[in-house]
């Protein structure tokens, strides 16, 4: 090719690349449909900001749990694991026991070989109390390698439970049944909060501090996750 053709090459490249520098780009956009939120998240965080008093009151209710748990402890440890006036409360003895040691408190099963006779069999007076055989099924399931007498315990009561079933009220019911299928340790605790706070509430026999602390711990946990959707609507 000669110089010419070259040079008439060269300006058909260069007035391709002009043309294709101006021209329109169209880009394929997809139907994409609106966020269901729309700019809820994206106006003022005012009322999604901490609260000083409420955080500080909900520290406060913590450190009472946590003395209150300490407290108990100290007299579980102090007494031989309980030998008080409730000392054959299978109900008391058997939340005691899963409270501390789900909060990493060092205790004996040892307490509930009181519920076992001589011949190794589990007592006549066990076997009727739902409520107790549930907290115990719970204790069950917090059992360490070689604590026997807790897996034995996990089968009785699972056993039991079962049996009772059909005698047992509609509520109740569904509380064994999602226990069985899942102890309540190994859930996810945030995910369980209101739905628990509802039946707790609802009980005459409730701790007040329990059921507040309950309340402004969940609500706090809701400002934070709307601040985090705040922030990531802004992006």
């Amino acid at each position: 090719m000669d110089g010419r053709g070259s040079l008439y090459s060269k300006s058909l490249a260069l007035a391709s690349t002009e043309e294709t520098r101006n021209a329109k780009v169209i880009r394929r956009s997809s139907n994409y449909h609106p966020s269901v939120w729309g700019d809820y998240f994206i106006v003022s965080t005012t009322d999604m900001k901490p609260d000083p008093e409420v955080e500080k009151r909900i520290e406060m209710l913590k450190e009472d749990i946590s003395q209150a748990l300490q407290s108990i402890y100290n007299n579980y440890a102090d007494n031989n694991n309980i030998n008080g006036s409730d000392d054959d409360d299978l109900y008391t003895n058997a939340l005691r026991f899963r409270l501390l040691r789900q909060q990493g408190y060092s205790v004996s099963s040892d307490v509930f070989k009181k519920y076992v006779d001589d011949n190794g069999e589990f007592k006549a007076t066990l076997a009727n109390d739902a409520r107790a055989l549930l907290c115990l099924f719970e204790s069950s399931n917090l059992r360490k390698e070689g604590e026997d007498i807790l897996e034995q315990f996990q089968r009785f009561s699972t056993r039991q439970l079962k049996s009772m079933l059909p005698h047992l009220n509609s509520s109740f019911i569904e509380k064994v049944n999602c226990t069985l299928e899942l102890p309540l340790h190994k859930r996810m605790p945030r995910l369980e909060a209101r739905q628990y706070i509802s039946i707790y509430e609802a009980n005459a026999a409730r701790n007040d501090l329990l059921l507040e602390i309950a309340k402004l711990d969940f609500n706090s946990l809701q400002k934070l996750h709307r601040t985090e959707l705040c922030d990531l609507s802004r992006l």
